[in-house]
């Protein structure tokens, strides 16, 4: 390794890898979040992995898988998060150790029950560490 190659190993490491648009699946579009669209990226920082982004979701009718990530940048284990969501809604969030990103259910705050429908937007950011 070159001293060149060594100083770019420690910038990546850093500042992180370049954000990457997240692939969403079918219905699962951008979403609109403090009245700006922002494109669902991930990026990997040292050993930690930073999803960002919001997305819409056209006919949410419970656990729906929404994305994926890379396989180099799973987790171990199941990462859960727990989400804001447009409308006074939280859900919960996982990223599953085989790459999958997945929206599990999304409750209002107010009564605790499912909400179904078209959501206009799931604030997806989360961050996890991997080995």
């Amino acid at each position: 390794m070159t001293i060149k190659d060594g100083v770019y190993k420690i910038c990546e490491f850093l500042l992180g890898t370049s954000w990457t648009a997240l692939s969403l699946k079918n219905g699962v579009g951008v979403g609109s979040y403090g009245g700006s669209r922002t494109t669902p990226s991930y990026k990997r920082q040292g050993d930690q992995v930073i999803i960002e982004g919001s997305i819409s979701i056209a006919d949410f009718q419970g656990s729906q898988q929404v994305s994926s990530i890379p396989d180099n940048l799973k987790p171990a284990k199941h990462h859960y998060a727990i989400v804001p969501v447009s409308g006074s809604n939280v859900a919960r969030m996982i990223v599953k150790n085989d790459g999958s990103v997945w929206v599990e259910w999304i409750k209002r705050l107010t009564t605790g029950e499912n909400v179904t429908g078209e959501i206009s937007w799931v604030q997806i950011s989360t961050s996890y560490f991997i080995d």
